[in-house]
């Protein structure tokens, strides 16, 4: 099991029709976001396979770190083994806090301690149970004391620890014991063990409570994943949960409570992974739990919650008599769409421009040669025309920041006129979606064809940085040579648009398509800079 924080990757709550989302809101752990995607719960470490059944001894402190929510609850049968050959004082703790210290045996600089304390030097002993509010690293506000137990080689007895915003519940033998208000962020949980006493933790449990004290989950016990809640339309119905283990041994529980109000949850029911759980109620969240951790550390990724759409109806549009390929090729030219396979063929009909945010960088170390760099202007159009109502609707890339697409390029004009697919009673289509048309077609991109040592994990449509040191050709002695020693890189984000391999040099040849924005512009190169701030170069001689 993980020793260190790792977080589930690429989750997504996807559709039938392939709308896709990012959620990112499930993490490695016994974890919880809300809907507001609010950090309610997230375990950082679990010690061996379980952490129920722990017993500390030996002046050894056992501690894990956690984010706990603002409201939780955990139950355990707390168990002390008195040993022989003590003396009165100290023994053995149990405590949640903030901060780790060494300067005292509980290990908490501000906290929440039970303490089990020996009252005499007799054999049996007397012991005694108190609960405590550490402060700065010590004890400052004694909140119970327990009953002095006479002639005892061993205490067992229930605990439930309830945390409901800054209120604190405590109860022994299921007894409040002790109620008190104490602010602080958990982040730690601690066992002490002496030599003469061992602490032990039996059948520890938790719960994720709501601001109101209402449980959020049944028990959990092994090391879980458990979702936010999720919500669906009426008519739809809850797909497949879908997760990859990897090369691994461990073993599995997914169950999956269902709500008709987002509050009130069923006791849930079990499914297998990839089984479609095919249930009408709108809301719903799941828990994964790994019921046999192997001993080595692996990752749960990929996971993917299916949302079966029963009825989909596109009104603004006829496709009647088209083929697939033909419908397919006029809705991308009117919504700016691209369409095709992945490597794993599965489709994708995606707006061209997803992300700019770049999965892998070819540099000096990856590029083997640059072959050509082609500006695509038979592809560049400063103004459409959409003819999708009485009157043709006409948009201008003349706006924003000097110079723009007009001024550079002049008018370079694009009919769009589809009165066979768009109806001319949606004239909204052509407002609406005209501006998003200019901004794709108004852009003067790049094709780059390149050569790179071999690597099968990138694949169409991926976002790659492309990165060539470029020779300066500005002589040394020119007065500002120091405001172009650094305008030697050629830096750009592209997506991959094209892929050959060549298995038996080991290279792949891509063709690139030049998607940078505000933020991923290149650095000009000296010709650039000297036609964009046409200044005399003076030499300092």
């Amino acid at each position: 099991w993980p020793s260190q924080k790792r977080d589930v990757h690429d989750v997504a709550w996807n559709s039938s029709i392939r709308s896709y989302e990012q959620v990112n809101r499930v993490r490695m752990a016994l974890g919880y976001y809300w809907k507001d995607a609010s950090l309610k719960f997230n375990w950082l470490q679990a010690r061996g396979n379980l952490w129920e059944n722990t017993t500390a001894r030996n002046e050894q402190t056992i501690s894990r770190r956690s984010i706990f929510p603002n409201s939780f609850e955990t139950e355990f049968t707390l168990r002390l083994d008195d040993i022989s050959g003590a003396t009165a004082g100290f023994n053995a703790s149990y405590g949640l806090g903030d901060a780790l210290t060494s300067n005292s045996y509980y290990k908490l600089l501000n906290g929440v301690v039970i303490i089990c304390q020996r009252r005499d030097n007799l054999s049996p002993h007397s012991l005694q149970i108190t609960i405590g509010r550490a402060i700065g690293g010590r004890i400052s506000f004694w909140e119970f004391e327990s009953p002095i137990y006479q002639g005892v080689s061993y205490l067992e007895t229930p605990v439930k620890i309830r945390k409901q915003g800054s209120l604190w519940s405590i109860y022994l033998n299921n007894k409040l014991a002790a109620s008190f208000s104490y602010d602080i962020n958990v982040q730690y949980e601690t066992m002490f063990g002496s030599r003469h006493q061992r602490w032990s933790n039996l059948g520890q449990t938790w719960r994720i409570l709501d601001d109101e004290g209402n449980y959020l989950t049944p028990p959990l016990m092994n090391p879980c994943i458990v979702s936010d809640v999720l919500e669906k339309a009426p008519d739809d119905l809850w797909g497949a949960v879908n997760a990859n283990l990897g090369e691994t041994d461990a073993t599995y529980k997914l169950s999956v409570f269902l709500s008709e109000d987002g509050k009130h949850f069923d006791n849930g029911q079990m499914y297998d992974l990839g089984i479609v759980i095919g249930q009408k109620q709108p809301y719903m969240y799941y828990i994964f739990q790994i019921s046999s951790p192997p001993n080595v550390a692996f990752e749960v990724k990929n996971q993917l919650i299916y949302r079966l759409t029963s009825f989909i109806s596109f009104g603004i549009v006829n496709l009647t008599g088209r083929s697939v390929l033909e419908a397919l090729q006029d809705l991308s030219l009117i919504s700016g769409y691209e369409f095709g396979l992945n490597r794993n063929d599965v489709f994708f009909f995606r707006p061209r421009q997803t992300s700019t945010t770049p999965v892998y960088v070819l540099d000096k170390n990856e590029l083997v040669k640059i072959d050509t760099v082609t500006r695509e202007l038979n592809s560049l159009f400063t103004k459409l025309t959409l003819s999708f109502g009485e009157q043709p609707l006409e948009f201008y890339a003349d706006t924003g920041d000097r110079p723009t697409p007009v001024d550079r390029y002049g008018i370079r004009n694009k009919d769009i006129d589809m009165p066979d697919i768009v109806s001319y009673e949606n004239p909204e289509l052509a407002q609406a979606i005209g501006p998003q048309l200019l901004e794709i077609y108004s852009a003067l991109s790049r094709k780059i064809t390149c050569v790179a040592r071999m690597n099968l994990e990138l694949e169409l449509g991926d976002i790659v940085n492309l990165k060539r040191d470029m020779p300066l050709t500005v002589p040394a002695g020119y007065s500002d040579y120091t405001k172009y020693k650094s305008l030697n890189t050629f830096y750009r984000a592209c997506k991959i648009v094209g892929l050959s391999y060549d298995f038996q040099k080991r290279q792949v040849k891509y063709t690139l398509r030049d998607v940078s924005n505000k933020n991923t512009e290149p650095i000009m190169d000296f010709i650039q800079y000297q036609t964009q701030f046409p200044i005399p170069l003076k030499n300092r001689r």
